[in-house]
Formats: structure tokens, C-alpha cells, sequence
């Protein structure tokens, strides 16, 4: 779970977040099949030999809560 106290008005455009495990496991649940969300991408390096990120064709799954103040 990724929790932003402060979160920042951003203005449009595309921005990116890498996750990585080191030394342990890493899991990302993906969405459901099919492209549930047209504006994302995901691209994958899954092992330390490999040196390009490629398409993962996938979308991850996520979901957006907002605390009351």
C-alpha cells in the first residue's frame, strides 16, 4: 500500500513509478483482462539479466481512497 499524507496538486502528463525488490520477493496484482485503463502502460524488467523494459501488456489493478479531514 503506497499512503501520500501530503499529496501534491500535479498538473497533466505522464509520470512513472518503479517498484523493486531487492534481495526478496516483489508481487504486483494485475487487473482484469483486457485494457481497463487506455491511458497507462506497464513495462517490466523481471530479472537481472535483462537490460530493456518491456511491454508487460497488462494493467495493474489499484484503487484510490481518500481519508475524510
Amino acid at each position: 500500500m503506497v499512503e501520500f499524507e501530503q499529496p501534491r496538486l500535479m498538473l497533466s502528463g505522464d509520470y512513472a513509478f518503479t517498484v523493486e525488490a531487492s534481495g526478496g520477493n516483489c508481487m504486483l496484482w494485475t487487473g482484469p483482462l483486457g485494457d481497463s485503463y487506455a491511458e497507462g502502460q506497464a513495462f517490466i524488467i523481471n530479472s537481472p539479466w535483462i537490460t530493456a523494459w518491456l511491454p508487460w501488456n497488462r494493467d495493474l489493478s489499484f484503487q484510490v481512497f481518500q481519508r475524510a479531514r
